[in-house]
């Protein structure tokens, strides 16, 4: 059932986008910033419970992916624009993309080990 949060996470990806559309230049309101930072947390963490439970592994990625959210909460608090705060979002997860597509050239890079 570990792909349920994956796709909750997804949808609220699609919600913070849609906010961040409607109102790109607004500062980011508490429940728009909890959409847009919060859909890719529940997404990451739903792909490293999956992928601990399918490889027994952890991706190194995923946690520093989730470090690097919780790190755009003081942007948030500080009430930035809405397309800010989605872009900065955004910044995280292309990076964990680039560098998981490193990564597969070499495996040793991309895992933590479970215990």
């Amino acid at each position: 059932y570990l792909h349920i949060p994956m796709v909750a996470g997804v949808i609220a990806v699609a919600a913070g986008d849609e906010l961040a559309i409607a109102h790109p230049s607004d500062p980011v309101a508490t429940a728009t910033a909890a959409v847009i930072l919060g859909g890719p947390a529940i997404y990451l963490a739903g792909q490293a419970l999956f992928r601990r439970t399918v490889f027994d592994r952890i991706q190194r990625s995923r946690v520093v992916g989730l470090l690097g959210l919780a790190a755009l909460v003081p942007l948030a608090v500080a009430e930035v624009s809405t397309l800010a705060l989605l872009v900065s979002a955004t910044a995280v997860i292309v990076a964990i993309a680039a560098y998981d597509t490193w990564a597969t050239r070499r495996p040793e890079a991309v895992l933590l080990p479970a215990r």
